[in-house]
């Protein structure tokens, strides 16, 4: 991926491969999908499921991570008090730290191309779709 996508590697990138950026990472899926090379890590969630098959009464977000997990707790711990309260908190991390996590994706995807995005969210349309998520919003 650094010999293909970067720039200018230096020696030690080449030599070692490791470590490619956000940006060379997605050019990489973004390309080699199309020809059928896929990764599992990287591989669509639906591709990697059997969603159609499996009877879900609940699916969570990490978007709404505290209130889903709030949601599960109180069926199945029964309310057993502030435990119940506070136990979402210690998952999440404080507001700032939510808040920098959403300004470094920000950072992250503002050096991705258009084109790079587009493929992108064409890929993984079915996964946006199948989660209800937006593809612009990245």
């Amino acid at each position: 991926m650094i010999k293909r996508y970067r720039k200018n590697p230096d020696e030690k990138a080449l030599k070692t491969g490791y470590y490619p950026r956000f940006d060379e990472f997605l050019q990489f899926v973004a390309e080699e999908r199309p020809h059928g090379h896929v990764n599992k890590h990287w591989q669509r969630i639906s591709e990697l499921c059997s969603f159609c098959h499996v009877k879900f009464d609940f699916v969570g977000t990490y978007e709404t991570l505290k209130e889903d997990t709030k949601y599960i707790l109180r069926h199945i711990l029964a309310k057993r008090g502030n435990a119940l309260e506070a136990f979402p908190d210690k998952i999440m991390g404080p507001t700032s730290a939510r808040h920098n996590f959403t300004t470094s994706l920000s950072k992250m995807y503002s050096n991705i191309s258009e084109n790079v995005l587009a493929k992108i969210r064409d890929i993984y349309l079915p996964d946006f779709e199948l989660f209800c998520y937006n593809k612009y919003a990245v």
